[in-house]
């Protein structure tokens, strides 16, 4: 018997990518890797009628899209290999579920802001460098300019999104594939500020990227969510202040300890939860494990019993969590 139909797995979390920048180096491996892991998820989803996540993000909007309050549903023309990756797979996942029924859901995630692993290749990446640079030099070179605007996201934020949107009532959901989510928006020298009410002594000054500086500029400026948060829910809970301070703890104990994932990393994960691959992924694997396999009976996200259906409290999993609205008796 595979073990796919032995473990009983019924949702996949299909986090494998090469980013932005590291993309452009290399767009035929990007290519490759993005959608090859792509295919492949939604082939097995398809065969062992499971459901899957894949991540878009800002990247699948480009220069043509609107740079202010970019709405679900616009001009979508990227110009990278990695936002060119996002745009064929949300288009690839509604035709899943549209031809052969997969239940596919997706987030657009702005850039991603983790005290776990370590920057892997992103253009978001200075708001990751920032802060071990500030607690661990006291100065950091910034090579995004100091007026561009983008979307972040703290790590927990983007993980409950990871976890609502597959809990999510499919009969609510006018969209799939692909939800805006986003959390903040801001410069370099707005978050330089922050830190420095932190840390007075703090210093940043500016090495710009020609290429990231591209990449940058084609994103929106912010998001507009308000589709994510009617249809499933969707509400941030960290704002610039609060990630601040949680990462100058977070880093100034992991200095204390030397524990960091390295960009490329791989963990060893059960087969319910694949991961490879630098940033934000290996990261939001590791986290989805320790929220995933709980003990029967811990609350959800969305407050349900970790059970097999929301109601019928049958707990034949053993306490391993499944989603609701897909109990298979």
């Amino acid at each position: 018997m595979p073990r796919w139909s032995k473990n009983k797995i019924d949702a996949i979390y299909n986090l494998v990518a090469l980013l932005s920048a590291v993309g452009e180096a290399n767009p035929q491996k990007a290519w490759q890797i993005n959608m090859g892991a792509l295919m492949n998820s939604l082939e097995i989803a398809r065969e062992y009628n499971c459901a899957l996540f894949t991540p878009s993000s800002i990247g699948a909007f480009g220069p043509n899209s609107p740079k202010v309050k970019t709405p679900q549903d616009t001009v979508m023309r990227p110009t990278t290999i990695y936002g060119v990756c996002k745009v064929t797979g949300e288009l690839l996942g509604d035709y899943y579920h549209k031809r052969f029924g997969v239940d596919t859901r997706s987030v657009r995630f702005p850039g991603l802001i983790s005290n776990v692993t370590l920057p892997g290749g992103g253009t978001t990446d200075y708001a990751v460098e920032i802060y071990y640079d500030a607690v661990k030099k006291g100065s950091y070179v910034c090579p995004i300019p100091s007026d561009v605007y983008m979307d972040m996201m703290y790590m927990p934020d983007a993980l409950d999104a990871c976890i609502q949107i597959m809990e999510a009532d499919p009969s609510k959901l006018v969209h799939r594939n692909s939800f805006n989510v986003t959390s903040m928006s801001f410069t370099p020298e707005m978050l330089y500020a922050e830190l420095r009410k932190a840390m007075p002594g703090f210093t940043m000054t500016y090495d710009v990227d020609p290429v990231k500086e591209s990449i940058a500029r084609s994103w929106p400026d912010s998001l507009d969510d308000t589709c994510a948060r009617e249809e499933w829910g969707w509400k941030p809970k960290w704002d610039m202040k609060s990630m601040t301070e949680d990462m100058l703890r977070a880093v100034r104990e992991k200095e204390g300890e030397g524990a960091y994932l390295m960009p490329g990393d791989r963990m060893s994960v059960p087969v319910v939860v694949r991961a490879a691959g630098p940033k934000f992924e290996t990261d939001t694997a590791e986290h989805l494990l320790r929220r995933i396999y709980l003990p029967d009976g811990v609350p959800s996200v969305s407050g349900r019993p970790r059970r097999c259906c929301p109601d019928s409290g049958c707990g034949e999993r053993g306490g391993r969590r499944v989603f609701p609205y897909r109990c298979r008796g």
